[in-house]
């Protein structure tokens, strides 16, 4: 028997990570927000070129359909490089798209800069963010998410009192600019994405090396018991001991190592396969295996319906508040929008917690999130006026928390850590896929029926039918566990 001491690292749950969820909330304050004020930012500008909420819904949803197809991309691109450089660049090309479109004048000019750029921009920062806070953090994950995307809300709540400022003051073009000029503090919170690697803790390891014929025994402090006996077609076995901080010494069977014929051989068999196809290589860069999981597609198509109907949302609630029954002013919509995402915001940094502490999963929380949202939104088309319209979106953006924030955590909660850069990416693409074609759709019903309050209902029909479409499959996990 032969022993040797080796050297490991330990991933910290942690420490350095509490930076890079605050350097997440400062990027997504900056970039992620801009999405629920395009219709403050945009909305008059288009008017003004002749296009009518059907235009205003093809540059969102082009961006949105951009943002997602990036997801080809950003799985291999993360594992190549590094979160911290993906999401630096997402955040340049962000806001070189705002700055191009303060110069816009017409649609198609803004489609290229908003839609392409900075969509391209926003769909870089979204996946590197998660995965950067999603590998600091594995017990905390939930509250450290929520936190981080609580960033998102704070610029939803401040940032459409500054553009009702910049628009009075300097107008679409010196407004959009100036935005764009904001969205390079990105770049300062990305820089605090630190690789996991520079904050890993060392620790020692002792391996034996076991000949033939020797048991492998269950070393621990309390019992020695025997494990198992080795295969006799391994000249030999390796196991690791790793010693805890306690004294406690764990067994783990690393592998079996020979250096016999048959060993040889096997290497030898493998060299001489065949390369894989284009295509299999294709299937192996972007693990498209995940798409024949029945249960992934279910829940990336419900979490690609439900994202989808919050971006009509967001781009049509702005237009509701001003053009629609209530007739508000700008400064009113303004304090609407940022009492909803006031409400959001305290959502994100209460709503994990509640749910650790009472042992409720990510997907269970956004399962019973989305049929409130739907019965939420559903109540301020109800609503004529201004103080009703408060209290329905204070109601709303507590609601909405719940199914944003366990977006991108329902994914990770099915998917391993190795898988989940892939999953991302594939959630992202349906989203892509299902925004051009729902989300389009909303908007051109708005436009045919001439009522706001129809396609919000018709909106919140989707939501409904994403609940139905998970509940066999719920109420099944409920009665097996």
């Amino acid at each position: 028997m032969i022993q040797r001491t080796k050297m490991k690292l330990e991933v910290p749950d942690g420490g350095w990570g509490w930076m890079v969820v605050l350097g997440v909330a400062a990027t997504n304050m900056f970039n992620q927000s801009l999405i629920s004020l395009f219709g403050l930012i945009f909305g008059e500008e288009l008017e003004n070129m002749g296009h009518g909420t059907s235009g205003a819904a093809f540059v969102m949803n082009s961006m949105s359909v951009v943002t997602n197809f990036s997801g080809f991309i950003t799985g291999p691109v993360i594992k190549k490089y590094s979160y911290r450089k993906v999401a630096i660049t997402g955040s340049l090309l962000t806001s070189i798209g705002l700055i191009l479109s303060s110069q816009a004048t017409s649609l198609w000019q803004i489609f290229l800069s908003y839609s392409i750029i900075s969509g391209l921009g926003l769909g870089l920062i979204a996946p590197s963010s998660f995965v950067a806070v999603n590998t600091y953090f594995s017990k905390r994950r939930g509250r450290a998410v929520g936190m981080a995307m609580a960033g998102t809300g704070l610029g939803q709540m401040l940032m459409p009192h500054v553009v009702r400022i910049l628009l009075d003051e300097y107008g679409y073009r010196g407004t959009t600019l100036i935005i764009g000029g904001l969205a390079l503090n990105g770049v300062v919170g990305s820089s605090l994405f630190q690789p996991i690697n520079w904050h890993m803790k060392t620790i020692d390891e002792h391996v034996l090396l076991l000949k033939d014929n020797e048991k492998i025994v269950n070393f621990s402090t309390s019992n020695k018991s025997e494990k198992y006996q080795n295969n006799n077609a391994s000249k030999n076995v390796v196991i690791a001991l790793q010693h805890s901080s306690t004294n406690d010494t764990k067994v783990e069977v690393e592998r079996s190592i020979s250096i016999d014929s048959p060993s040889k051989a096997l290497i030898s068999r493998q060299t001489s396969e065949a390369k894989p196809s284009l295509w299999q290589r294709f299937v192996t860069i972007l693990d498209l295996n995940l798409l024949k999981d029945p249960i992934f597609l279910s829940i990336t198509f419900g979490l690609s319906i439900v994202y989808s109907a919050g971006i009509y949302f967001s781009m049509l609630f702005p237009f509701f508040l001003q053009e629609g029954p209530p007739r508000l002013s700008r400064g009113e919509t303004a304090t609407c929008m940022s009492v909803l995402a006031g409400a959001d915001i305290v959502s994100r940094l209460t709503l994990p917690m509640l749910t650790y502490k009472l042992g409720i999963g990510a997907r269970t929380t956004f399962f019973f999130g989305t049929f409130a949202l739907a019965f939420a939104r559903s109540s301020i088309a109800f609503q004529d006026e201004y103080v009703m319209i408060i209290i329905c979106s204070l109601i709303t953006g507590y609601i909405r928390a719940g199914t944003v924030v366990n977006q991108n955590l329902t994914i990770s909660e099915y998917c391993s850590q190795d898988q989940l850069p892939y999953a991302l990416g594939l959630n992202m693409v349906n989203k892509g896929l299902v925004v051009i074609t729902l989300g389009q759709f909303l908007g051109w019903l708005r436009d045919y029926s001439g009522s706001f309050q129809i396609s919000i209902y018709v909106s919140n029909l989707f939501l409904i039918f994403v609940f139905i479409m998970w509940l066999p499959e719920m109420c099944w996990k409920a009665i097996k566990k």
